[in-house]
């Protein structure tokens, strides 16, 4: 009969080096910050799939080893029935009468001392066997109960991973969005039609600067600001909550997504390296790659109002001038 394997006290092991819960991080400061919680992530991802792993295996021995004695047990109780039951028989006729002679007698006598001793060898077997039923019934129970735990902490540490691959993806897609553009045909002039009824008569954002109109219509507080993974200065705009947001200037959607500290953020892409990046939206209305005009709806403010920059290639401008403030 194998022996159960004894894999549940380096199971426990494993799980007491590895944290009660993988927290999802709510904020980045960089990409970098984020490949090493991705790592931390799918380290701990890895161990608990090996403790799983360590865990069937000493699950799956210890039931083939249940099974075995299971098995064993039946068999003996089995032969037990049988030759209780000869040697009973046998017991019973006595030892008389000696119409055989003597060497009949002492082949009888050595007969029900063969069985006697081969009774007394399976009655200790089968409690033996019992024993060994109950420890690897008592040690299934206890696979059982590490199992639960051990798949809650395995889904935890998977669903962080996957949410650290997506923030690193959000991330480098935010980095890629201020990036050159592809050479796919895509112009870098758009039409310089001006939101809320400014001059439509510039020809290209550059010349916008000092008259670059608002992104969000009616009363609105202006306080400068700088959000945490910026590349510098910028302003929030506080509005009331669903207010519109527009884009500035025409172009293209570079980034329509959650993206750290920014919340939701639409970034337009306005041609020659020039990008305006709107954040803490509720909701979004563009997707990206999709064309935008002056005017058009990018989306509407969250509880914060609206964060805006202005950035040249991967440097972020002072916005205020543009906006003649």
């Amino acid at each position: 009969m194998s022996r159960s394997p004894r894999l549940l006290p380096l199971v426990i092991a494993v799980l007491a080096t590895i944290p009660s819960s993988a927290a999802v991080p709510t904020a980045l400061s960089d990409s970098v910050g984020t490949v090493s919680h991705r790592a931390t992530n799918a380290s701990i991802a890895s161990q608990l799939d090996q403790a799983a792993a360590q865990l069937d295996i000493g699950e799956r021995k210890t039931k083939e080893a249940f099974e075995d004695a299971r098995r064993e047990s039946l068999d003996i109780s089995a032969r037990l029935v049988a030759r209780g039951r000869a040697y009973v028989r046998m017991t019973r006729a006595g030892l008389l009468p000696l119409g055989g002679g003597f060497e009949q007698f002492l082949l009888r006598t050595t007969r029900l001392e063969r069985w006697h001793h081969a009774l007394d060898r399976d009655i200790a077997r089968q409690k033996e066997l019992q024993q060994t039923i109950i420890s690897l019934g008592k040690r299934l129970e206890a696979f059982g109960k590490q199992r639960g735990p051990l798949e809650l902490k395995r889904a935890s540490a998977h669903d962080s991973e996957n949410a650290m691959t997506e923030a690193q993806e959000r991330a480098e897609a935010f980095e890629r969005a201020f990036a050159s553009p592809p050479k796919d045909g895509h112009t870098a002039i758009y039409n310089p039609t001006l939101p809320f009824g400014a001059s439509g008569s510039m020809g290209d954002f550059q010349s916008l600067k000092g008259q670059l109109a608002f992104p969000v219509s009616g009363r609105a507080e202006i306080v400068r600001a700088k959000r945490r993974g910026g590349g510098g200065q910028g302003l929030e705009m506080r509005v009331p909550a669903g207010s519109p947001v527009q884009a500035v200037f025409g172009g293209r959607v570079a980034f329509s997504d959650k993206y750290a500290d920014f919340g939701r953020t639409v970034i337009i892409d306005h041609g020659n390296s020039f990008f305006t990046v709107s954040a803490g939206l509720d909701n979004a209305r563009v997707r990206v790659g999709e064309d935008v005009t002056a005017g058009s709806t990018l989306g509407t403010a969250g509880d914060t109002g609206l964060y805006f920059e202005i950035r040249r290639s991967g440097d972020t401008l002072d916005p205020a001038p543009w906006f003649g403030i």
